[in-house]
């Protein structure tokens, strides 16, 4: 008897056309004798025959096609297999139990292998397969400039140079971007021949010049497994430490303050992983997750915000102990949500506290005093604390509780008109509704509750400000929001809150004072903002409150708000624990609108830079973005903040209070800031919430980006400055009774949203259709450089279509250019699609490590690979043979960390012709001349998303997460 059986070693491969995927095994056993009879009391017979058996593997088996051939599985159960013979079926012979042969011409072979036993009886088995025409793929490979991986990787084909401590550390240029790898603790994977299975790789250490006002920039590629964490710190050249970043987000981020030669280092906290280090140009964008466990993070000493695992089970006692056992204190243990615990800082023992910190105490170019050296000491061991209770299984989250302030800048309150509002259409709104029916919660310093202007304007509220010292009402929180002051003594305080409530629903038609935004809504006071400003859990409690969710009043209220104001925040306190916070107040239904914040940078602020918050810049009287706004990636839309610099009444008026000693009266003041703006948006929301009360944050959020509800300033389409643009009331209102007409204003939508031209491709297809009820047409496409250009080339009457995007490289110097190509429709609605290239010498001379290249079938599984190391001029030449007609990708990158799947977040990557768009080959004849290049930029699952999208690659479910194609392991 005889069977045959397919044996796939790891990846999923198939038989097709005549010849096998490399990995495909088969295995056909014949049974040649079977020994005679029964009887002798089952005494094992003499003279029993071997059995052949072999299997045969094969990159392709197009000419020239090396085969290899396995005869271990053949056995002898009265003996051993002592000879093995192969006939190759083309004339050719050979022997020994592994052996391999070339098959120089096309056609139908039938290869023998006999084998021999110990007493010289022997068996055959006999296999046909076919060899088809086969083709050379060859072309370069190039690693892009700016490219660098780091000395040793786990890859144990690449070379190795060890980075491990400062005087070892390598050297990099900048700007840059580096791939590279670091392990806390062996991997214990020698099988695989890891380089670091029986040895750690706890640092990688590099050496280059920055320049203030450059970011450090660490990306974790395995963040999302298990129990890994990265850090990052920066060093001058004595070792001193300037900066670190040691959170427990997926990004970390440091800065230097002046301009020099520093020592960056990568530390793995926990776990493996793959990074990618960027040093870049500051850029908000880089850095929207980044760690706020960093020396500038205004992170309050010795808090944490936990929610422990079964703590519904636990109970309130039981809670309690917890906390107790892990050296923890909490105030108010309700079981089923996060909690705010104390413990003492000072006393926590850390690792290496003295040696990460004592450098910073002598440092010149910081210039610290006792007091806040000992602040410093005392995060760092929060930060600490806070990863260590992060692994510990009795711990579900846990986060910082940072102190934020208002974002205004007061000056002296005088009275005038209210500038802001014809600015933003709004009396053209009224005409249509004025917010009867919705609520705005406005989370701030409380409301001065007897103001004339906010009478019959509040529903009932909370003080969430936990701390008696900072809320100077004297007591924790309470039911009572009305503001005390926050300044401690008489004419000093702020009345934030109060300024804000005005804007969003002031009393108009009354005889007194100002308007507000949408006078017919509810302000919900909602105090979280004290003499010292306030923490991120006094204000998640209060947002918590707002939405209708558990939080520590122990009460909800009776309608939850349909809109949040949050005019506070701070930088460099990114809490992906908060974030979550956040998420469950927009998941609740609340659209949630956060001041961008008043430092005039790009820095990422927070909660405005949250997911799923909308971040509010300020403009002036004249449409300009205010001097004292923040910027950057995270901005949504802008609105009236004013700016004072050439005289108060060019700031904000609306409701504030009047002190006299203990007495609070009735005011008015103008003041300036994003904490302005932020309230426009919130009352234009309430607007469109009176109208449709079923608005959405995620309708919210379409209404913005697709230009519904903004006029566009500055760049056109989306900027970094304004965002989407200026909100506009009166579109707002239109909008909203569109939407409850039972209808979707129509928008446009691009495939795929984003152009990548590398280094030497010049066209690229964009499709542009209708999104959304109703019709749409096209009406002015423009580009925002004039290297790129946009032409319709398969569009309606609409316009709506095919549009080939064409750069022009004649004149550009080198570097990397990005524009946009905006699509303004007749409704108003834009869409902004954007374009990149790479002009010049694009090659990191150095090269960018050991490569692997890949051949790929049209389902983008596996056919062969090649080797790569980089020539003299940092190019990597490659060749396949053999391979058959068909179609095929690709692919090349590094493998860091030797899991045998290239284009891993944290690796090198590259696809044919472009990372952005892979494109098939179709190979029918020796093909050559297939140059494209590598270059960082994470896994190119994500890449490849647009022309997934568009049906241009057909991608595995098992590749989608973690990179997206598998090697042999070697």
């Amino acid at each position: 008897m005889w069977a045959s059986r397919l044996e796939v070693g790891g990846w999923a491969s198939k038989v097709r056309g005549g010849w096998w995927h490399a990995g495909c095994w088969l295995c056909v056993a014949l049974l040649v004798a079977c020994g005679g009879g029964g009887g002798g009391g089952g005494a094992t017979p003499v003279g029993i025959a071997p059995v052949a058996s072999f299997n045969i593997s094969a990159d392709t088996l197009g000419t020239p096609a090396l085969v290899n051939f396995d005869a271990s599985d053949s056995t002898d159960s009265d003996g051993s297999v002592t000879a093995y013979q192969w006939n190759f079926g083309d004339g050719s012979a050979g022997s020994g139990r592994l052996t391999s042969h070339t098959y120089t011409a096309a056609g139908d072979y039938t290869v023998t292998l006999t084998v021999t036993d110990n007493s010289g009886q022997t068996a055959s088995l006999s296999q046909a397969f076919t060899v088809v025409p086969g083709f050379s793929v060859s072309g370069t490979v190039t690693a892009v400039a700016q490219t660098a991986v780091d000395s040793d990787t786990n890859d144990p084909f690449s070379e190795e140079v060890a980075n491990n401590a400062q005087g070892q550390a390598q050297l990099i240029s900048s700007p840059v971007n580096v791939s590279g790898f670091v392990a806390k603790d062996p991997t214990n994977n020698s099988a695989d021949g890891d380089r670091f299975a029986s040895r750690a790789d706890g640092s990688d250490f590099y050496e280059a010049v920055l320049t203030q006002g450059q970011e450090v920039v660490l990306e974790i590629g395995d963040w999302a497994d298990t129990d890994v964490d990265l850090d990052l710190y920066l060093y001058d050249m004595n070792g001193i430490q300037m900066d670190f970043s040691i959170g427990e987000s997926d990004t970390e981020v440091v800065s230097p303050l002046i301009d020099g030669r520093y020592r960056i280092e990568v530390v793995a906290y926990a776990g493996q992983s793959n990074y990618q280090l960027s040093l870049i140009v500051k850029n908000s964008g880089s850095s929207a997750r980044a760690s706020g466990m960093r020396a500038q993070s205004p992170a309050r000493p010795g808090e944490l915000i936990v929610e422990y695992e079964d703590s519904v089970i636990l109970g309130r006692q039981g809670l309690a102990l917890r906390a107790q056992g892990m050296g923890m204190r909490v105030l108010n243990p309700a079981p089923g949500r996060p909690l705010l615990n104390h413990f003492d800082a000072a006393s926590l023992a850390v690792d290496d506290l003295d040696t990460r910190l004592a450098s910073i105490v002598v440092s010149d170019h910081i210039p610290r005093t006792a007091g806040q050296v000992a602040l410093m000491r005392a995060r760092y061991q929060t930060f600490m604390k806070a990863k260590a209770m992060a692994r510990d299984p009795r711990v579900k989250s846990v986060g910082l509780n940072y102190q934020m302030q208002p974002l205004l800048t007061p000056t002296d309150p005088m009275y005038l008109q209210q500038w802001h509002y014809p600015i933003i259409e709004l009396p053209q709104a009224w005409d249509v509704a004025t917010g009867t029916g919705a609520i705005v919660a406005v989370v701030d310093t409380g409301v001065y509750l007897a103001h004339e202007d906010l009478a019959g304007q509040l529903v009932s509220g909370y003080d969430f400000i936990s701390d008696p010292a900072n809320a100077l009402d004297g007591n924790g929180i309470d039911n009572n929001p009305d503001d005390p002051g926050d300044g401690g003594i008489a004419g000093s305080s702020s009345w934030h809150g109060t300024h804000v409530a005005g804007t969003v629903a002031a009393a108009t038609n009354n005889g007194k004072g100002v308007a507000g935004v949408a006078f017919g809504a509810k302000v919900m006071p909602l105090r979280a903002l004290g003499k010292e400003g306030g923490s991120s859990y006094d204000i998640l409690q209060a947002v918590r409150y707002a939405a209708g969710l558990s939080n520590d009043s122990g009460t909800t209220p009776s309608q939850r708000a349909n809109v949040i104001n949050l005019s506070l925040g701070c930088q460099f306190c990114y809490s992906a624990f908060e974030e979550i916070e956040y998420q469950q107040a927009r998941e609740a239904g609340v659209i949630l609108i956060a001041a961008a914040g008043n430092e005039g940078n790009t820095d990422p602020g927070y909660p405005a830079s949250y997911n799923g918050v909308v971040s509010v810049s300020a403009t002036d009287r004249f449409d300009a973005i205010a001097p004292y706004s923040n910027t950057g990636a995270f901005v949504d839309v802008a609105a009236p903040g004013g700016a004072q610099q050439s005289g108060a009444v060019n700031g904000i008026l609306s409701t504030l209070v009047d002190q006299a000693g203990s007495q609070r009266r009735s005011g008015y003041a103008y003041y300036q800031g994003t904490s302005m703006a932020a309230p426009h948006v919130a009352g234009v929301a309430a607007l469109m919430a009176s109208i449709y009360p079923a608005l959405t944050p995620a309708q919210f959020d379409t209404a913005l980006s697709s230009g519904g509800i903004v006029d566009d300033l500055g760049a056109s389409g989306r900027d970094n400055r304004y965002g989407h643009g200026r909100i506009n009331a009166r579109k707002a209102v239109q909008y909203a009774t569109t939407l409850a007409g039972g209808t979707v204003p129509a928008s446009l939508v691009a495939t795929p949203r984003e152009v990548d031209f590398g280094s030497d491709t010049n066209s690229a297809t964009v499709d542009v259709q209708r999104e959304g009820d109703g019709a749409i047409r096209v009406v002015t496409v423009e580009s925002s450089a004039s290297w790129l250009t946009a032409t319709a080339t398969a569009v309606d009457a609409d316009g709506l279509g095919e549009y080939t995007f064409t750069a022009d490289r004649g004149g550009l110097a080198d570097g990397p250019y990005q524009a946009t190509v905006t699509f303004t429709a007749d409704s108003g609605a834009k869409l902004s699609v954007r374009a990149s290239l790479y002009q010049g010498d694009n090659v990191a001379q150095e090269g960018a490590g050991h490569q692997w290249i890949l051949l790929l079938d049209s389902d983008f599984e596996f056919v062969s690979q090649r080797h790569l190391d980089p020539d003299n001029n940092g190019e990597y030449p490659f060749e396949f043979t053999g391979v058959p007609a068909g179609e095929y990708y690709l692919l090349a990158g590094t493998d860091s960390d030797n899991d045998a799947i290239l284009c891993d977040a944290g690796e090198v990557c590259g696809a044919y012709p472009t990372l952005g768009l892979p494109t098939k080959i179709t190979v029918s004849t020796d093909y050559s001349g297939l140059n494209f290049n590598v270059l960082m930029g994470g896994a190119l699952g994500a890449a490849i998303s647009g022309a997934a999208a568009s049906g241009a690659v057909d991608r595995s479910e098992a590749a989608s997460q973690r990179g997206v194609a598998r090697r042999r392991v070697e």
